[in-house]
């Protein structure tokens, strides 16, 4: 084999390796966002039933907490769906640099920078941890008022 076999060898392991981190990634990412949305408003429906019950024997202490975690548990559901949304975009950004470099052959397209990449990642990790800020939240409202 010459060095340039080498190297084309080299570059498909490459993008084959490449190709299982993403879809890995991916996956991670699917397994994560559908955890967040199921739980999160799982917890807001604890949280309504946590209002109902402490309202009925009196005043809650501290509702500034609890308004912390209900607000966290929804921005959470909001961030959560919005990257369900920002996810459809990339991959239509994602679709249309496939024909550019498949089709039209324009190498540019290759390893291009998707720009919905960023905003999906941030909206999934930014859910999760309002997820966290909520339960913590809710936590302490429940020892608060038990």
């Amino acid at each position: 084999m010459s060095p340039e076999d080498y190297k084309d060898e080299i570059e498909r392991a490459y993008v084959a390796y490449e190709d299982y981190l993403n879809s890995t990634r991916l996956e991670f990412f699917k397994q994560l966002t559908g955890a967040i949305l199921t739980l999160s408003s799982g917890a807001l429906a604890l949280s309504l039933v946590m209002i109902k019950t402490f309202g009925d024997q009196g005043e809650i202490s501290y509702p500034q907490v609890l308004v912390v975690a209900l607000s966290a548990f929804a921005l959470s559901v909001v961030g959560t769906l919005s990257a369900f949304i920002i996810s459809i975009l990339s991959l239509n950004k994602q679709s249309e640099y496939a024909k550019k470099y498949y089709l039209e052959g324009d190498d540019g397209y290759f390893r291009r920078e998707n720009p919905w990449t960023y905003p999906r990642v941030v909206c999934i990790y930014g859910s999760a941890i309002l997820f966290i800020v909520g339960i913590i939240s809710l936590i302490a409202v429940a020892s608060l008022n038990i």
